[in-house]
């Protein structure tokens, strides 16, 4: 190519049809046997989410708390992720404008809420691995009068 790819026979562009060297997109991992009580556990968590959130327009206040009393050993982020999991299927099943659509509001914000406080477990070198754990903190924080 030339200085500015002016003036030569050869293609401005990097790439020509049929040269692509990029990767090969991956499949990705499916699931092993042993992960199935993880994701079981998952979908279970993901589905009382959903089930409080749509109570009613408060249905989001005692979410964090019924799930840590529901599922104590289950790893901290499970919670964040199921909650968020939660969050998007309500979006994915209630047309816009639903009065639904709060729930998943208010659903991401408690799983900001909760990363939030694993963050500030993590870095107070406060125990964080498990949903248990949440309690402990709660319990410890001024500003927390939930539990």
């Amino acid at each position: 190519m030339g200085s500015d790819g002016q003036g030569t026979e050869e293609s401005a562009c990097a790439f020509t049809t049929g040269t692509d060297d990029s990767p090969s997109q991956a499949a990705p991992p499916s699931p092993v046997a042993s992960d199935a009580p993880i994701l079981d556990r998952i979908d279970a968590m993901t589905r009382h989410a959903i089930e409080t959130l749509l109570h009613g327009p408060e249905g989001w206040r005692p979410l964090a708390r019924d799930l840590v009393a529901h599922w104590p050993e289950a790893p901290a982020l499970d919670l964040i992720f199921a909650i968020a999991s939660a969050a998007e299927a309500i979006e994915t099943m209630f047309a816009p404008g639903s009065p639904a659509l709060a729930a998943a509001g208010a659903a991401y914000k408690v799983a900001a809420l909760l990363g939030v406080d694993l963050f500030a477990m993590q870095s107070l070198g406060l125990p964080c691995h498990t949903a248990s754990d949440f309690t402990a903190y709660w319990r410890a924080d001024p500003w927390f009068r939930l539990v």
